[in-house]
């Protein structure tokens, strides 16, 4: 059984993430708090395996909270807020201060919209809950820092000569590992690099900015028609699909609506398929940390082509459900933690 602690402000949204999550008979709603000082109180008292957080709340929001609980408890905390560009930094913030994941709010008030995000709510409840690691909280880094900052030059340094792209896949647990290896990178790598985070629309851009203040490499929110350059870092838009095209002598970005059977918006297998068209061999693919197989079918397609794909460890991955997929069918040519997928990375020219 799966002890959770619910932190809202509203008291009617406590009851309603309660009421949903115990349809799962393997979930049970241990405590509510209503602000950050509550929550702290009753993870003293109660210990929950989860903890379902909002940030916007009186008394202490939640960053603040994630930040103290963390420092005392290794209990996995799930952000549960709106889905708007102006939360979107916030999130981010989250993240950077211990918090695992993250599921938005719905804002439409369609029964088929309100079962979904519920679904997913569960869902990564159980997710976290799972046995595995929990990152130690890191240093908290400024989000607005006043000068780029410039890594030292990797021209010295080579991890592999026959590489045109790098592509990234990541969920759960993906934001803070992706910070952590483009911090790595100078800023004279040589590579395009594309990543495909699962986000939901709203969030992305305010990823691109951070990471763009944050590391030497210039990154930014994919759009359609975009050139892919050397040395340029392109996120995949939530709520979007990130594929690839020839253009003459050069390549495109295309950002599409892909309907049907797609799941993901991004999806790291949509991404991975297309580069593997475009590309064949000369790709280097990275599958961090996440829940479910996304990536799994892509790899396979980059394998036939001859391309060399990395999977993150066990040891490091907040979900190990899309690395696994890759090791278990036997795609991986290197298995690292996510501190060695930056370093390694970094010397690739």
């Amino acid at each position: 059984m799966v002890k959770v602690l619910v932190v809202d402000d509203s008291s009617f949204i406590r009851r309603a993430i309660t009421s949903s999550l115990e349809t799962d008979p393997d979930i049970h709603v241990v405590g509510e708090a209503g602000d950050g000082q509550q929550a702290m109180a009753l993870v003293e008292q109660l210990h929950p395996d989860v903890i379902t957080m909002d940030l916007n709340m009186p008394n202490m929001d939640g960053i603040t909270a994630i930040r103290q609980i963390r420092k005392h408890h290794s209990v996995p905390i799930l952000v549960f807020t709106s889905a708007s560009d102006r939360d979107g930094p916030k999130v981010l913030e989250a993240l950077n201060a211990g918090a695992m994941d993250f599921v938005s709010k719905d804002s439409s008030d369609s029964r088929e919209g309100h079962d979904k995000i519920i679904k997913k709510l569960r869902t990564h409840v159980m997710a976290l809950a799972a046995p595995g690691p929990v990152p130690a909280i890191k240093t908290p880094v400024s989000n607005t820092p006043t000068v780029k900052p410039v890594a030292l030059s990797s021209t010295h340094l080579t991890e592999h000569p026959d590489y045109n792209i790098v592509v990234i896949g990541a969920s759960t647990g993906g934001p803070v590992v992706i910070e952590d290896i483009l911090k790595k990178m100078a800023a004279d790598f040589p590579l395009p690099v594309l990543v495909v985070q699962h986000m939901p629309a709203g969030f992305t851009r305010a990823f691109a900015e951070r990471l763009d203040e944050l590391c030497s490499l210039d990154v930014i929110e994919a759009g359609d028609g975009m050139a892919i350059r050397p040395g340029k870092v392109y996120l995949a838009p939530g709520g979007r699909q990130m594929e690839i095209s020839k253009n003459g002598s050069g390549n495109l970005i295309r950002i599409t609506d892909l309907a049907g059977h797609v799941h993901y918006k991004p999806s790291v297998d949509v991404t991975f398929s297309s580069v593997a068209g475009i590309y064949g061999s000369k790709v280097l693919a990275i599958v961090l940390t996440g829940m479910g197989t996304d990536g799994c079918l892509g790899a396979k397609l980059l394998k036939q082509q001859g391309a060399t794909i990395w999977a993150q460890d066990r040891g490091t991955s907040v979900v190990y459900g899309m690395p696994m997929a890759i090791i278990n069918n036997k795609l991986a040519d290197k298995v690292l933690s996510g501190a060695d997928i930056g370093t390694r990375l970094a010397r690739v020219h």
